[in-house]
């Protein structure tokens, strides 16, 4: 999902994965382990970077799990990068998301 000034700061789902620094990067991943999870930010090489992502768990009424992370992209320079998501419960399941931060030349909708 993606949130920012051209949604209305309201977040809608979204099949681009390329994104601006004024907006914000959500994933809501289902997941049927307890706990949350570990989230970190590589850049296209795979190191780690420093920048902080938001990770809660979210159970709906259906009894469905959901693991969200969120991330504000204001501090990234435009390049490619990835959210690696690593679940608990001793699964060792990881889930890698790759995106890209543009440089926004005008408003192109």
């Amino acid at each position: 999902m993606r949130r920012g000034p051209a949604t209305g700061n309201k977040e809608i789902p979204t099949a681009d994965l390329r994104y601006r620094r004024s907006e914000q990067l959500r994933v809501e991943l289902p997941t049927p382990f307890p706990g949350i999870g570990s989230a970190r930010l590589l850049d296209r090489t795979g190191k780690a970077l420093a920048i902080p992502i938001t990770t809660t768990a979210r159970d709906d009424a259906d009894g469905s799990r959901w693991w969200v992370t969120q991330l504000a992209l204001a501090p990234l320079a435009p390049a490619d990068y990835v959210i690696e998501m690593a679940e608990s419960g001793g699964s060792g399941r990881r889930t890698l998301l790759g995106f890209r931060v543009v440089q926004m030349i005008g408003w192109l909708f």
